[in-house]
């Protein structure tokens, strides 16, 4: 029962998550189709890749790691929406 418990929590973090990403996405794609400049949101989202260790939830297991590993490949995504380039979203996450 507590693996079960762990993974419907892990489930629930993902759906959340995923449901974050995309207003996001929009708010940041609106943002610049408006022709405003979205750096506090980029700013935001360098400081949040930086945390982006998988290595760091080694102890929460490997469904935690896998999340982080999604988390990752988000935060860049948003971070290319809100005017960082593919390779300076890349470069400010944690080496794997």
């Amino acid at each position: 029962r507590m693996r079960s418990e762990r993974l419907l929590g892990a489930a629930r973090l993902l759906k959340d998550t995923a449901r974050v990403h995309a207003r996001l996405g929009r708010l940041l794609m609106e943002t610049r189709a408006s022709g405003r400049d979205p750096l506090r949101a980029r700013t935001d989202l360098l400081a949040a890749a930086q945390g982006l260790d998988p290595y760091a939830a080694a102890d929460e297991g490997w469904q935690a790691q896998s999340l982080v590993l999604l988390l990752r490949s988000m935060v860049v995504d948003l971070l290319q929406v809100a005017g960082a380039d593919p390779g300076q979203a890349r470069a400010v996450l944690p080496e794997l």
